[in-house]
């Protein structure tokens, strides 16, 4: 009985915890997407270097253009896997638009320099 309490008791908190985190980051992501939708635009200012390539610049275009996109499929994934009661799923899609960022990153990097 008492096994079967605290049992109840952890998957109330894991799905408290989840219900909080997922409403936070999607307020967030909800104020940074007008914000790095802008970022997005100006990163066609990639151009404005005589030694960026039409190739690169348009690369450097389309992985900028991830990182706005990635914020209403995170928060798709949040909330989906939240009402389908996948809370340990719900902790982690918080950190898709993060892990864009360094993704998009590590290219625009490596694609500047080749």
């Amino acid at each position: 009985m008492f096994s079967y309490h605290n049992k109840i008791t952890q998957i109330y908190n894991v799905k408290r915890k989840a219900k909080i985190c997922s409403t936070v980051w999607t307020v967030i992501y909800i104020l940074l997407f007008p914000l790095l939708v802008y970022f997005a635009l100006f990163s066609a200012m990639a151009f404005d270097s005589p030694h960026i390539s039409t190739l690169k610049g348009l690369s450097i275009i389309f992985f900028v253009s991830l990182i706005p996109l990635s914020l209403p499929v995170s928060i798709d994934l949040m909330w989906s896997s939240y009402v389908c009661e996948e809370y340990d799923k719900t902790l982690i899609f918080w950190s898709v638009p993060w892990l864009t960022l360094m993704f998009v990153f590590a290219l625009d990097f490596i694609v500047k320099f080749l």
